[in-house]
């Protein structure tokens, strides 16, 4: 039996899915939907199985009311940075990623908050082939919650087996994956062999958490910058300001490239 969420205030999950799919399933709604009495009698008639669910928690940790959250059963933290925390997910019958960015840390200026919610726009905004795909974006009262596919490996682990053909692919496929948020108006900001993740044999760029719109001003004090890679003059004293532009990602992936040739 397939489980479903369903919520009106989505087009892909709208009760009205429910009312054309032949079944069985297993559907989940949250209880202060308006259209949870209707779901419900309706399930009845068909004899599915429906729940209505106030909150979704595992463990200690409440998820968002939404797809694929509600249908998550374990969580275990792989990462814990400064503004993040990122959780391998397992449901019934596959791994996702999820990242939590808690809305009590650094939200002291508001900017930093925009950037959080930028963040989670960013991965349904900008789909390709090039970028990790997103699953959904949520919130709960403390954190904004983005969910992903997994990958096999960040790119700086995956070295060892790669040869020179895949490596070359999957760095084709980072470039690619630049020249399309450059295309769409963005700059990433933070390229590094840790944001490129290799996935069947093929590069996705990922963590959108630095980028900035093309030739917008950001105070230099907020990007989330990785100096070895970041261009040298985003590393001027705080206080300056200078506008987001590609040539920033040209050059991180340049240091990309050239500490790839010292490893050889």
């Amino acid at each position: 039996m397939r489980t479903v969420f369903i919520s009106s205030v989505s087009g892909s999950d709208h009760p009205r899915r429910v009312l054309s799919d032949k079944g069985p399933l297993r559907v989940v709604i949250p209880a202060h939907d308006p259209y949870a009495g209707l779901v419900e009698s309706f399930c009845r008639q068909r004899g599915w199985e429906c729940r209505r669910i106030e909150r979704h928690v595992v463990g200690d940790v409440e998820l968002p009311l939404g797809s694929p959250f509600v249908f998550v059963v374990s969580l275990r933290p792989i990462y814990r940075g400064a503004t993040a925390t990122v959780y391998e997910a397992s449901t019934e019958d596959t791994v996702i990623i999820l990242k939590q960015i808690p809305l009590d840390v650094g939200m002291d200026h508001p900017v930093k908050y925009l950037l959080a919610s930028q963040e989670a726009k960013l991965w349904v905004d900008l789909r390709s082939p090039w970028t990790v795909p997103v699953l959904g974006t949520g919130t709960t009262p403390s954190a904004i919650w983005i969910a992903m596919e997994r990958m096999d490996a960040t790119l700086d682990r995956a070295l060892e087996t790669l040869d020179a053909s895949a490596l070359s692919l999957v760095l084709a496929d980072a470039c690619r994956g630049l020249a399309f948020l450059h295309e769409a108006g963005w700059v990433h900001m933070d390229v590094k062999p840790q944001n490129i993740f290799v996935h069947q044999g093929r590069g996705r760029l990922g963590d959108f958490s630095a980028m900035w719109r093309r030739g917008v001003c950001l105070p230099i004090s907020l990007r989330a910058l990785t100096p070895r890679y970041a261009d040298p003059r985003l590393l001027r004293p705080e206080g300056r300001i200078l506008k987001a532009v590609p040539e920033f990602d040209v050059y991180s992936m340049g240091v990309v490239l050239r500490e790839l040739v010292e490893k050889g």
